[in-house]
């Protein structure tokens, strides 16, 4: 049984069947040879041999034999190793960054990076109201439950805010919007071109922002809201309501 060593030596000095280290172990039984083993299996245990690799993934293989004995063919096989650990990454680096995105947003909305002309914080989204009156009670006290409302009487108050923060023209309509009726007392005197003023001069001064121009006849809005983009013109309550709320 011994003799089988020859087998393995067969290409060395030493001759076949012809052992140098003397009569072998009692306990020692060579493997059986064979290119029929089972997926999996191993004569030779890994982790008998190196610890370190006990468990390590298995690696399927076509076992062949040649002349020095029989070997492992390696790169037939896919190796099974588990992806838990990756997964988790990502998924941690998904959550990461949607987390910085959502904090990134709230503080846009907050308006950490908005001030006006005396250099406070603007809150976002804002609602700029403007009426020579004070606004529909109900409706008002509505719309400050979804954004910061901001009261002008006049089309020249709401304009000089407007310059004193110039940010602002950044903000596209889920952040910022204005309010107005279309006619209005100015210094004096019933402007009948009030609304249209105030569109005029926000859009001049680059601001895209959403318009609203609610009254009770819109007779003289119909030509602003065609001359002008995102302005909407309406008498209808319902609609308002969904203007000042709707961020």
């Amino acid at each position: 049984m011994w003799a089988n060593v020859g087998h393995c030596c067969r290409d060395s000095m030493v001759a076949p069947g012809h052992n140098p280290y003397g009569a072998p172990p009692p306990s020692y039984a060579p493997p059986a040879y064979s290119s029929d083993f089972a997926y999996g299996s191993n004569p030779y245990p890994i982790g008998n041999i190196y610890p370190s690799l006990a468990g390590a993934p298995v690696v399927a293989a076509t076992v062949v034999e040649n002349d020095m004995g029989v070997v492992l063919e390696e790169g037939t096989g896919e190796v099974e190793e588990s992806s838990s650990k990756d997964k988790k990454d990502k998924k941690d680096k998904k959550d990461k960054e949607k987390k910085e995105k959502k904090e990134k947003k709230k503080e846009e909305k907050a308006g950490k990076n908005i001030k006006d002309a005396n250099g406070k914080s603007i809150k976002l989204p804002l609602l700029l109201w403007v009426d020579d009156k004070e606004p529909e009670k109900g409706l008002y006290k509505e719309s400050k439950k979804h954004a910061h409302v901001m009261h002008f009487k006049t089309t020249k108050e709401a304009i000089e805010f407007v310059e004193g923060a110039p940010d602002l023209k950044s903000l596209g309509g889920d952040q910022m919007r204005v309010m107005e009726n279309n006619v209005r007392m100015e210094g004096g005197v019933k402007n009948f071109n009030a609304g249209k003023n105030l569109v005029k001069e926000l859009r001049e001064k680059e601001m895209k922002c959403p318009v609203m121009i609610f009254c009770g006849d819109l007779t003289y809005v119909k030509p602003i809201m065609e001359e002008f983009a995102d302005v909407i013109g309406t008498t209808n309550a319902a609609e308002a309501k969904t203007f000042v709320t709707n961020f």
